[in-house]
Parts: C-alpha cells; sequence; structure tokens
C-alpha cells in the first residue's frame, strides 16, 4: 500500500488508517507526504520476505519480524530522475513490527516499527 501511495502525489494518505495507528501511522503520512512536497514519486514495489509472528504479553498485540526489500522499489525526483540512495544504505532491512488487534473490530494494525538490522 505504501509503494501505491508513494507512486502517485493525489493519492489519499489517510487510506492508510485500514493498516497502521498511531505513531506509526503518522510517521508514514508523514514521510509520504514530504516526499510528494519534494515533488517525489515511486515506481516499482517493495516486497515483505519471510514474516514470522510471535506473541506478545498483551493477547491483542504480536511482533511480526520480516525482511523488507527495496531493492526493486525506486523513488523519482519530477523530472523521472532516480533519487540518489545514500552510500552504504541497505536494500533490505530487517524489521519487527508491533501489530495490534483492535478489540471491537478484530481488525489488526501496524503500531510500531523498528528496524533491526539488514537481511
Amino acid at each position: 500500500m505504501i509503494d501505491q501511495l508513494q507512486s502517485n502525489p493525489r493519492s489519499d494518505i489517510t487510506s492508510l488508517d485500514v493498516v497502521a495507528r498511531g505513531q506509526e501511522l503518522a510517521q508514514w503520512q508523514a514521510n509520504i507526504t514530504s516526499n510528494h512536497y519534494k515533488g517525489y514519486s515511486g515506481r516499482g514495489h517493495s516486497q515483505i520476505v519471510g514474516p514470522v509472528a510471535s506473541a506478545t504479553r498483551d493477547p491483542l498485540t504480536y511482533d511480526v519480524r520480516a525482511c523488507l526489500d527495496v531493492s526493486k522499489f525506486q523513488l523519482l525526483e519530477k523530472s523521472g530522475k532516480p533519487v540518489p540512495i545514500p552510500s552504504g544504505a541497505p536494500r533490505r532491512v530487517a524489521y519487527t513490527y508491533g501489530v495490534t488487534q483492535d478489540a471491537k473490530t478484530l481488525k489488526w494494525y501496524v503500531t510500531t516499527e523498528k528496524a533491526t538490522g539488514t537481511c
């Protein structure tokens, strides 16, 4: 979903509300809005590789460890020129996502995200 929103500068970032909440939602919206303000758009797609969920002490929350592979996603300037990737920046990053279930709707939402290394 983030790739789709990044690819279309006219996209409605409130659609992230169906997958994230709280600070994580605000951060994703801020990142996309900042890129759109700079005139950037995206091309391609990222991929979540090998997700593994584990229970936490809170029965409504799970930690999901996964590898985010952005090697097939490119951020582009308005001119179509690729935005330079910082030297040494990994294209595959390991993350732990906090995923919480809404007790009323029973839907799951990403509420935290922490990079834990490369993968």
